[in-house]
């Protein structure tokens, strides 16, 4: 069953005027987002405390690689940065345009 965008629009916003005069109950809180948000808060844990149980050769060792995951994109930008400069000249040198002797002999 298709039912038109404006009808629904329509309808959340008489629902939600609804709810302001407490005619309606209030809207249930979205399950997905309480899960984004727990996930997010998750994620900001496991990297604030991802340094606490290691030792120095392993601390040793992470900031190795991430040394090594910084100079790849480094080197990886200058390489790009590098080719759409060659293309950019290619390209102004190849713009030109043609014109005649009759032209130019003026």
């Amino acid at each position: 069953m298709f039912i038109p965008q404006s009808l629904v629009l329509t309808c959340n916003f008489r629902n939600e005027a609804l709810r302001k005069q407490g005619i309606l109950p209030e809207k249930p809180p979205d399950p997905n987002d309480q899960f984004e948000e727990a996930l997010q808060q998750a994620i900001q844990e496991a990297e604030q405390n991802r340094l606490e149980n290691l030792n120095l050769d392993e601390l040793a060792e992470l900031e190795d690689d991430e040394d090594d995951d910084f100079l790849e994109l480094y080197r990886f930008e200058n390489d790009l940065r590098r080719e759409l400069t060659l293309q950019a000249k290619a390209y102004a040198r190849n713009t030109g345009i043609s014109i005649q002797k009759s032209i130019w002999q003026r």
